[in-house]
């Protein structure tokens, strides 16, 4: 995906400094600076995997067992149904236990509590724009809730290189700096080095099933990407 220089100052608009730091330090018997800055940007995503949340219940494990397998049989032929293809789906099997309420757990003799059985469906990244598809054709065929459980951009690598160049140009400013303010200055460069920050796109940490005592809310986190580019770098100090 090509980026423009104009898409890229809107992207970086809201880049901060995440962390900068910069000293002198002596190595190899001569003094040399040291100068590290991060730099991050906020990006609009545009994939997201979908999270598919199916349960079902019954007097018997083994009963809700099946009922909840007939109910993902369903889901998955409503998503391929919608256009997904089989391999973007991944059926995670989410365990058996007992289906308790909260009022029975205010009762002074609990009756004897129902079985409910879980799976989660995972539906590989597609293109925002289609999530709330897929997610009708999820909850058309069965399942409790389909929500968008982490956000990627297909940009990532394109805005982390552009940080990394304004990085790199804060990093010698400060060293300049720093030179300057010791009586000195900035020296050959002898080292350059960098760090990648993985994609920080929303996580759905607040995933539940439909009859958890929370409830889903859906995310508290916008639909963006935070991208971090870090730099260090390492230049020699001539006093004068």
């Amino acid at each position: 995906m090509r980026i423009s220089p104009l898409l890229l100052s809107v992207l970086f608009a809201p880049s901060l400094v995440r962390a900068q730091a910069a000293q002198l330090e002596q190595g190899a018997g001569e003094p040399r600076i040291v100068v590290s800055v991060s730099r991050s940007a906020r990006v609009s995503a545009d994939r997201a995997a979908v999270y598919a949340a199916i349960e079902a219940t019954a007097e018997t494990s083994p009963e809700a067992v099946q009922r909840a397998t007939r109910k993902l049989q369903s889901v998955t032929d409503s998503l391929r149904a919608a256009g997904v293809a089989a391999q973007d789906i991944t059926v995670v099997p989410y365990g058996l236990a007992p289906a308790v309420s909260i009022a029975a757990l205010q009762m002074a003799t609990p009756p004897q509590s129902p079985y409910t059985a879980r799976f989660v469906v995972r539906l590989a990244p597609t293109r925002v724009e289609r999530i709330t598809a897929i997610a009708a054709a999820a909850v058309s065929g069965g399942a409790g809730s389909a929500v968008p459980g982490a956000f990627e951009t297909a940009a990532a690598d394109s805005v982390r290189r552009a940080l990394y160049a304004d990085a790199l140009a804060q990093a010698r400013r400060d060293a300049e700096a720093l030179a300057a303010a010791l009586g000195g200055r900035l020296g050959a460069l002898i080292e350059a080095t960098s760090t990648v920050s993985p994609n920080q796109g929303f996580q759905g940490a607040s995933f539940a099933f439909p009859t958890t005592f929370s409830g889903y809310s859906g995310p508290s986190q916008p639909p963006e990407v935070t991208i971090t580019a870090s730099a260090s770098v390492r230049f020699r100090f001539v006093p004068r």
